[in-house]
C-alpha cells in the first residue's frame, strides 16, 4: 500500500506536469500494484479495507464541501438542480438496469453512482484552469453537497436492500422507505447539532486549555454521528461519514475547526482510489462491451446534458448554465464511492465498479481538456459565475 501511495504521488505529480489531473497519476498508480501488472501486488484484502477507509475520509469531506456557506446554499437554485440532474440521471440508470435483466436496486445502485458528484474533484478542476469563481460567487458548491446528500440518503434506503449487508434482503419497499426517512433525518440533525451544539462544545473545550482535546473533539464527534446512523437507522458508516462532514459544515465555527483537513484532500482521493485501481480487472470489459458502451454515455453524455437541462430549468442562462452544467457534470470521487460500497454490499457487481472507474477517468480527462479550453479562449468571462 505504501508503494501505492508513493508512486501515486509521483504519478499524480507527473500528470500535473503533463496538464493532465492528478486523478490519472492515481489510477496509474493503482493498476502498477494490481494483479494484472508485473512487479509488487497489493494484497486484495488490505485493498478491500483501505477502500472502506478511504471512501470514509472522501465521503468526510465531501460533507464539508469547500466553505462553511456551502450549507448555507442549500436551498433554491442548488436543490433544485441537484434534485433534477439526481432524479434523471438515477432513472437513466435504473432503466438500463431493467433492460440489461438487473432487478430494481441494481438498476437505482448504478444510476446513484452515475449520478453521484465530484465534490472534491470538480471544484479542484475548476480552479486549475481558472475557474474557481464559480465556486464562490454561484451555486454550484451547494449544488454539490446537495447532489452528495440526496446520493447519500438514497443509498442508505437501498442498503436495506443489499444482500451482503447485515440485515439486508429481507427489506421490503417499507423497510427501504424507512431506511430512507431515517438518512434524512440524521441528516437534519446532523445540521442541527453543526449549527446550534457544536459551536458551543469547541468554545467550552478550547477554555479548557487544552489543544489535545480541541484536536481530539472533532473526529469523536464525527465518529459518534456515524455510530448513531449505523445503530439508529442501518446507515453504513462510510456514507455516515459524509453526515459527519455536514455536522461541521453548518458553521463556520465547525468547519474552521477541521479546515486543516484541506490540505490533505489529495491524500484522502489517493488513499481511495488507489486500492480501487489495483483491483480493477481489464479482462471484465471485454465480456460487456455494450455495458460499458452506455455506462461511458450515461457520464459523458447525459449527466453533463442533465445538469445543463437543469440549470435552465431553474432559470440560468447563457454562459452560466454551461458553466454550472460543467461543474456539475463532471463525475469524481463520489461515484466511485457509491459503485464500491454497492460492490461490497452485492448490489452490483465487481466489473461494474470498473466500468464506472474507466468512465471517471474519461470524464475528468474530457473535461479538463475542454475547461482548459474555455478558460484559455476568454478567462474573465469564464470565471464569472
Amino acid at each position: 500500500m505504501l508503494l501505492g501511495l508513493g508512486l501515486a504521488a509521483l504519478l499524480g505529480a507527473a500528470a500535473r506536469v503533463a496538464r493532465l489531473p492528478p486523478l490519472v497519476g492515481y489510477v496509474l498508480a493503482g493498476l502498477l500494484v494490481g494483479p494484472h501488472t508485473p512487479g509488487p501486488v497489493l494484497d486484495a484484502v488490505l485493498a478491500a479495507e483501505a477502500i472502506l477507509i478511504g471512501a470514509a475520509l472522501v465521503l468526510f469531506w465531501c460533507g464539508l464541501g469547500e466553505a462553511p456557506v456551502a450549507i448555507g446554499r442549500l436551498r433554491g437554485l442548488a436543490v433544485a438542480g441537484a434534485v433534477g440532474q439526481t432524479i434523471g440521471l438515477s432513472a437513466l440508470g435504473w432503466s438500463f438496469g431493467r433492460l440489461a435483466g438487473w432487478d430494481d436496486a441494481a438498476g437505482l445502485a448504478l444510476g446513484l453512482a452515475v449520478a453521484a458528484p465530484g465534490v472534491i474533484l470538480a471544484p479542484r478542476m475548476l480552479a486549475s484552469v481558472g475557474l474557481s469563481g464559480l465556486l464562490t460567487g454561484g451555486v454550484l458548491a451547494g449544488w454539490l453537497v446537495a447532489s452528495g446528500l440526496i446520493v447519500v440518503v438514497a443509498m442508505t434506503g437501498l442498503w436495506a436492500a443489499a444482500p451482503e449487508a447485515e440485515g439486508g434482503a429481507a427489506g421490503s419497499g417499507r423497510a427501504m422507505l424507512l431506511s430512507v426517512l431515517g438518512g434524512a433525518a440524521m441528516a437534519g440533525g446532523a445540521v442541527t447539532l453543526g449549527r446550534w451544539v457544536l459551536p458551543g462544545l469547541l468554545v467550552g473545550t478550547t477554555r479548557l486549555g487544552s489543544p489535545e482535546l480541541v484536536a481530539l473533539l472533532p473526529p469523536l464527534v464525527a465518529l459518534g454521528i456515524m455510530l448513531a446512523g449505523a445503530m439508529l437507522v442501518g446507515m453504513p458508516p462510510t456514507l455516515g461519514a459524509f453526515v459527519g462532514g455536514l455536522a461541521f459544515a453548518a458553521s463556520a465555527a465547525g468547519w474552521g475547526a477541521v479546515r486543516w483537513t484541506a490540505s490533505l484532500r489529495g491524500v484522502f482521493v489517493a488513499l481511495f482510489i488507489v486500492p480501487v485501481a489495483a483491483l480493477f480487472d481489464p479482462g471484465s470489459l471485454h465480456g460487456g462491451g455494450v455495458q460499458v458502451v452506455v455506462v461511458l454515455i450515461l457520464v459523458l453524455v447525459a449527466r453533463p446534458t442533465l445538469a445543463w437541462a437543469a440549470a435552465r430549468a431553474v432559470g440560468c442562462a447563457g454562459q452560466r448554465a454551461r458553466l454550472l452544467a460543467a461543474g456539475a457534470g463532471q463525475a469524481g470521487e463520489v461515484s466511485l464511492v457509491i459503485a464500491a460500497l454497492a460492490v461490497t454490499g452485492g448490489l452490483l457487481p465487481a466489473e461494474v465498479r470498473d466500468m464506472v472507474l474507466l468512465s471517471v477517468v474519461a470524464s475528468t480527462v474530457l473535461w479538463g481538456l475542454l475547461l482548459g479550453r474555455v478558460a484559455g479562449a476568454d478567462p474573465v468571462e469564464a470565471g464569472r459565475g
